[in-house]
């Protein structure tokens, strides 16, 4: 058995590491998500803005008190904010260096702005600096958007309607969607858009939200089930991805 500080990361931008407690565990618990921002789609103004974090399992008294860790990875993310490849670029404590990348690993960032729309989704490489430092009995991370180094693609997918593709189900599929029941006794109203792309044979080859792969309610779980049924008639001689704006409005 051994001690350890378990700390849970609130936050999107000015990121805390709260509840802190000293327990006695045989092996680490497994990282838990933070669900930042609300139940609408998170569109910032900063490419590079990480919208789903999970908080590292340090040691108790890794850091000591008043000490500052610094940790830059630098990283790149696929169209669905995932990062796909990393590195620990620097540190000031290359003994907790692999727990920070480890953790890093599992965060999603923004894939879209509020200057391009939620239509417009783009991959980046980027340098996310974290500092992590302790305050009292907690731990607080400075949390900032990553430095975009490079835009590596993406594309600016076409709404269902004003595509170049043909869906004939359209507006049965997108009238049976549920409100989910959660955000239902929460009355709560959300807004998504999901990218899907149609196969040679007319149906729904992959489906996914906007920035939004960890919201609470299931409102992105209802529409990729919704979605998936979508058929375009006659087929794409080739892939095609199309962008499906999704309202769930309490009335």
């Amino acid at each position: 058995m051994r001690a350890t500080l378990r700390c849970v990361l609130t936050g999107s931008l000015a990121m805390a590491l709260t509840a802190c407690a000293v327990t006695e565990t045989r092996s680490p618990p497994p990282l838990r998500p933070s669900m930042p921002g609300g139940t609408r789609v998170f569109l910032p103004d900063v490419l590079g803005t990480p919208v789903a974090i999970l908080a590292p399992e340090l040691p108790a008294g890794a850091i000591a008190t008043a000490e500052r860790a610094r940790f830059e990875v630098t990283f790149s993310i696929d169209l669905r904010g995932a990062v796909v490849e990393s590195l620990m670029q620097s540190t000031t404590r290359p003994d907790l260096a692999d727990a920070m990348l480890a953790q890093h690993r599992q965060w999603v960032y923004a894939v879209a702005t509020s200057a391009g729309g939620p239509c417009r989704v783009q991959r980046f490489r980027g340098v996310q600096t974290i500092d992590v430092q302790r305050v009292g009995d907690k731990l607080v991370a400075d949390g900032v958007p990553a430095r975009v180094v490079e835009v590596i693609g993406g594309m600016n997918a076409q709404t269902v309607q004003k595509g170049s593709v043909t869906v004939p189900n359209y507006r049965a599929v997108m009238g049976s969607i549920i409100y989910p029941r959660a955000a239902m006794l929460a009355n709560v109203e959300g807004s998504l858009s999901m990218i899907v792309v149609f196969g040679t044979d007319g149906a729904v080859k992959d489906a996914y939200p906007v920035n939004l792969a960890y919201e609470p309610y299931g409102f992105a779980q209802s529409a990729l089930r919704a979605v998936r049924r979508l058929k375009a008639e006659p087929p794409p001689p080739n892939d095609f991805s199309a962008c499906v704006p999704v309202d769930f409005r309490l009335r």
